[in-house]
C-alpha cells in the first residue's frame, strides 16, 4: 500500500489552503474585469468596475479619471471576473496536474525504484491537462442581468457594489424580504434564487481515513496468509456537487479505498476503487456553512494487490449515504468534511461473494462556482 499516501495529500491540502487563503481580503483594492452589454446587443464595453451610484453604474480602464457612466436603462448585462482570474487558474491547474502522479504513485515494490522517472514523464500531460482545467474554471463569469429594468437593478446593486474598486457602504448587502420581494419583470423575479445562492456548486478532494466493519475485517485467508484488512486510507480524487434549484442538487466522486493486510507484508493491500452519483439535498446554516445530504449508489471493483500483481479481483454495486459540511471561507474557495458509510458486495470467484462496508472520514478542499 501506498504508506506516505496521508502525509503527502494533507501537505497537499495545506498548500492549497495557503494558496487560497492569499486571496482572502486585503487592505489593497481588489479590481474585477467588468463586460457591460448594451440593450441593443451590439455594444459591449470593458473596463475596471469603479463604483455603482443610484441608477448607473461606472467602469475605467487604469484607475484613472476618465471613467465611463451607464444608466441601467443602456444595459442589458453585466459580466464581472477577478482580474487576473484566468492566469491563477492556469498556475494553480497547472500545479494539481503536475504533482498528482507523485501523489497517485509514491512508489513500493520491486520497481520503485523507476516510479520517480515514470512519475516525471506522466507529469507532462497531467500538468498540461491541469493547467487547461485550471484556464476554463478561470475564465467564468459572474453575470447578472440587468434587462434595462430598475428592479433588476436594484436587486443586483449591492452585488455589484462587492465587485466595485470604490464601494458605497449605502449598497451593503442586504437580503432583507423587501429587497428579495421586489416585483417586475419575468428576470427580476429570479433574483431571490440568485443571490441566496451563489457558487455553491463546487469540485475538490476530499481525503481521510477509512475503518473496515465488513467481511474484510475478519479473517481473510489466501495461501495460508490472513489478509484481513487494516484501518486504510480513503480519497474522493474527484468531489463534485452540482446546485440545480433551490436545495436540490447532483452529487458525483471518483473514489479510492486502500487497506494494508494483517499478513504485514506491505505488498499485500486491498483497494476499492469506484464511481458514485446521486441526489443532494443542501441546507445553509448562516451565511458561510452549509449542510449537504448526499445518498449515492455507483460501480465498485474490489482487489487484492501484491507487489508483482493483483491476485483477486471483484466487482459490483456500492451504496453511500454520505453527511457533509462546507464552510466558505472564500468566495471562490470552501473546505469540505464528510462522514460517509460504504456498503458493496463484490463478488469474487474464489470467495463466493464478500460483503464490503467501511466507515469513512475525511477533509479536503473545492473550488466554488455556478
Amino acid at each position: 500500500m501506498k504508506k506516505k499516501q496521508n502525509l503527502t495529500v494533507f501537505l497537499l491540502l495545506g498548500i492549497f489552503c495557503t494558496t487560497a487563503a492569499q486571496n482572502l481580503p486585503q487592505k489593497k483594492v481588489k479590481p474585477y474585469d467588468t463586460w457591460i452589454k448594451s440593450t441593443d446587443n451590439y455594444s459591449i464595453v470593458k473596463g475596471i468596475l469603479h463604483d455603482v451610484q443610484d441608477s448607473s453604474i461606472r467602469i475605467s480602464h487604469q484607475y484613472k479619471d476618465d471613467f465611463a457612466t451607464y444608466h441601467f436603462r443602456d444595459i442589458d448585462q453585466v459580466k464581472i471576473r477577478r482580474k487576473n482570474n484566468v492566469m491563477k487558474g492556469v498556475l494553480i491547474g497547472g500545479g494539481i496536474g503536475l504533482i498528482t502522479p507523485f501523489i497517485a504513485n509514491p512508489g513500493s515494490g520491486r520497481d520503485s525504484d523507476l516510479t520517480p522517472l515514470v512519475n516525471a514523464v506522466l507529469s507532462v500531460p497531467f500538468t498540461i491537462f491541469g493547467a487547461a482545467v485550471g484556464a476554463g474554471l478561470g475564465s467564468l463569469k459572474i453575470t447578472i442581468p440587468i434587462s434595462g429594468n430598475r428592479n433588476n437593478f436594484e436587486a443586483y446593486k449591492s452585488k455589484l457594489n462587492y465587485f466595485a474598486v470604490n464601494k458605497n457602504e449605502d449598497f451593503a448587502i442586504n437580503n432583507s424580504p423587501e429587497l428579495q420581494n421586489i416585483q417586475g419583470t419575468v428576470k427580476s423575479k429570479k433574483i431571490k434564487t440568485a443571490i441566496g445562492y451563489e457558487h455553491e456548486s463546487y469540485i475538490g478532494i476530499v481525503n481521510g481515513p477509512s475503518f473496515p466493519i465488513g467481511d474484510l475485517n475478519h479473517d481473510v485467508m489466501i495461501n495460508n496468509r490472513n489478509l484481513k484488512a487494516k484501518t486504510g486510507f480513503s480519497s474522493k480524487v474527484i468531489n463534485i456537487g452540482y446546485r440545480l434549484k433551490g436545495k436540490r442538487g447532483i452529487s458525483f466522486a471518483y473514489f479510492q479505498n486502500q487497506y494494508n493486510a494483517q499478513s504485514g507484508d506491505p505488498e499485500e493491500w486491498w483497494s476499492l476503487n469506484g464511481i458514485l452519483i446521486g441526489p443532494m439535498y443542501s441546507y445553509n446554516i448562516g451565511e458561510k456553512f452549509i449542510f449537504d445530504i448526499k445518498p449515492r449508489i455507483g460501480l465498485a471493483g474490489l482487489a487484492v494487490n501484491t507487489d508483482i500483481d493483483i491476485q483477486h479481483d471483484g466487482s459490483g454495486l456500492v451504496f453511500n449515504p454520505a453527511l457533509g459540511f462546507r464552510y466558505n471561507f472564500h468566495r471562490r474557495w470552501c473546505i469540505i468534511s464528510e462522514t460517509g458509510y460504504f456498503f458493496s458486495k463484490q463478488k469474487i470467484i474464489e470467495f463466493d461473494t464478500k460483503n464490503f462496508q467501511s466507515l469513512n472520514l475525511g477533509i479536503g478542499i473545492a473550488y466554488r462556482y455556478k
